[in-house]
């Protein structure tokens, strides 16, 4: 009993000492990782089993994230939202942030879509995605809703779309047309 109350008083004084800074309004530099559980036991005397630290909603399987087919944009791609098109119809923001909103378009394999591209800022855009067959850029001028046509591709995947005005897709103005 004494050999095993050494080897954890360590670690509860190490836990002790961040929940009383945590209290004060500091922080521990101990991690809940650093610090194992104490082995807990049963009314029948048997070490009971930890419980899992992983949620629920973790543990279920994540779609995968489809891989980007074709070319893709010179920036980067952050997802922040999506719409499904639904007959064939999506609707698109630009604005002065050098974002699209959603920036996730799901699609079904050889839907015909068009896009309404709304820009309701102050700065001029384009769309271009070779991939999706729109290899001309075509211009959002401010003000405007423009719309633009295409067939969605036959193979599942991520197909890219960005704003080709310099520096605009560099900055993170680059969406996908997921394909499912």
């Amino acid at each position: 009993m004494l050999g095993s109350m050494k080897k954890f008083a360590p670690m509860a004084l190490a836990a002790a000492l961040g929940v009383s800074l945590a209290a004060c309004g500091g922080s521990a530099s101990v991690s809940p990782a650093a610090v194992p559980a104490s082995p807990k036991t049963t009314a029948a005397g048997t070490a009971a089993k930890p419980a899992s630290s992983t949620p629920a909603s973790a543990s279920a399987a994540a779609a995968p994230k489809p891989s980007v087919v074709g070319q893709r944009a010179p920036g980067p791609y952050t997802a922040s939202g999506s719409v499904t098109a639904t007959n064939g119809q999506a609707t698109l923001d630009t604005t002065d942030t050098l974002k699209w909103q959603p920036d996730t378009v799901v699609a079904k394999p050889g839907d015909k879509i068009t896009l309404q591209i709304k820009n309701t800022g102050n700065t001029a855009h384009t769309f271009l995605s070779p991939s999706l067959g729109v290899s001309n850029a075509k211009d959002v001028p401010t003000g405007k809703t423009v719309p633009v046509s295409f067939t969605a591709p036959t193979a599942p995947g991520a197909y890219q779309f960005w704003c080709n005005i310099p520096g605009h897709a560099e900055a993170g103005m680059v969406g996908e047309v997921i394909v499912r």
